[in-house]
């Protein structure tokens, strides 16, 4: 782990960024002598993909953190007590739905 994040707790949540930032570094490290272009290409690449999993990793974050209740209502004051968790799509990646909690950035 990088030193920098050693005192986040759950960094766990984030650690597919941290490989993915650390692999991006490591390439920007080892590119010879190439036309500018060609580099920010591949950080507005690898880049929109980092910034996909640091998303992923906050509401992946969210969700662990967030209160679980044993039902809500819904508009016609009928209980919902199912809860589905540890679902996946095709991509093995956590499904997640709409939060509505601000960043606050």
């Amino acid at each position: 782990m990088h030193e920098s994040y050693a005192n986040i707790s759950n960094f766990s949540f984030f650690s597919r960024a941290q490989k993915q930032l650390d692999a991006m570094i490591s390439k920007l490290e080892s590119i010879g002598i190439q036309e500018h272009g060609v580099t920010e290409e591949y950080i507005n690449s690898a880049g929109a993909e980092l910034l996909r999993s640091l998303l992923q990793g906050h509401l992946d974050k969210l969700a662990h953190d967030e209160n679980r209740f044993a039902s809500v209502s819904n508009a016609d004051d009928l209980p919902r007590n199912h809860v589905r968790q540890g679902t996946t799509p095709d991509s093995g990646q956590p499904v997640r739905t709409s939060h509505s909690h601000s960043i606050g950035l």
